[in-house]
């Protein structure tokens, strides 16, 4: 899953990362849990899989000083 989903996203964020607006990914609710750890160095994977994502689950992520964070796991700060 790994090896599809992390290329996948990184090319799509780079892709538009110089264009104004929201870049929102949708996929199934096990592959962003376990997948977004991979992508947001401050998730854990031990975090990520206590606080799984429900159906329709919201996260999202920003840059910060050049680095994609994680800023909200469907309402809660990420740890």
């Amino acid at each position: 899953m790994l090896a599809r989903f992390l290329p996948f996203v990184t090319s799509t964020i780079d892709a538009f990362a110089s264009e104004a607006g929201t870049l929102v990914v949708v996929s199934h609710l096990a592959t962003l849990t376990y997948g977004l750890p991979f992508l947001f160095p401050n998730v854990s994977p031990e975090w990520a899989a206590l606080n799984s994502l429900a159906n329709t689950g919201i996260v999202t992520g920003a840059f910060v000083d050049g680095t994609l964070v994680c800023t909200d796991w469907q309402g809660t700060p990420p740890q």
